[in-house]
């Protein structure tokens, strides 16, 4: 699947949802007319790496939408259409990204090779600066300490935007072979976003 492919299926699952909340009239009338707005980073220079330009690339189409949604109908009513927005769209992306984790090959690999897996998973996400920490048997820690989203979203006046990229993370993995516990975010004001991982017990064929 390539990447403009991709990118439609991501605005094409936040278009279905924000026909919900406006109508067709007005998923059409704000979702072409956000599509018409100016880059909203274009003030922040160039990309400093092509991470910072995939970071961009992500979140543009949810910032201009959010902003244009903002100024006609209010900053409450227009964090309300967007959750779901987001949301739907992220969990595309999450889908198309890592997918499912492969827990008989991690189960059955050593410490070395229960890292190299989870690596691969953790590479995909190329906004996050991140550590990977204690990769155990049925468990791992992935400790992300800068997201790029939140500088973006505050250096463009919409802060209380990035919050809402976060909870996709835990509806991807509030069901599968894998549990996420996350105690606190950096959009929130943590100082890093601790991933916790653990396999299910129903996922896990040695607990049968």
């Amino acid at each position: 699947m390539n990447d403009a492919f991709h990118d439609m299926l991501l605005k094409w699952a936040g278009f279905l949802e924000l026909r919900k909340g406006l109508g067709l009239f007005g998923a059409l009338r704000f979702g072409f007319g956000s599509e018409l707005l100016p880059d909203p980073f274009s003030k922040l220079g160039p990309p400093e790496n092509e991470d910072e330009r995939l970071s961009r690339d992500q979140i543009r189409s949810a910032v201009n939408l959010y902003s244009l949604l903002r100024e006609r109908l209010g900053r409450e009513k227009a964090l309300e259409i967007m959750e779901p927005v987001i949301l739907a769209a992220t969990l595309v992306h999450l889908r198309r990204t890592i997918g499912a984790l492969d827990v008989p090959a991690y189960l059955n690999a050593d410490e070395s090779g229960r890292r190299r897996i989870v690596e691969a998973l953790t590479s995909c996400f190329f906004n996050a600066t991140s550590v990977l920490d204690a990769v155990e048997e049925t468990s791992f820690v992935h400790r992300v300490t800068h997201c790029r989203f939140v500088p973006l979203c505050r250096e463009t006046g919409v802060p209380e935007l990035t919050p809402l990229f976060c909870k996709g993370d835990l509806a991807f993995f509030a069901s599968g072979p894998v549990e996420l516990q996350r105690p606190g975010t950096l959009a929130e004001g943590a100082s890093e976003c601790r991933f916790e991982f653990s396999l299910r017990e129903t996922s896990n064929p040695h607990n049968s």
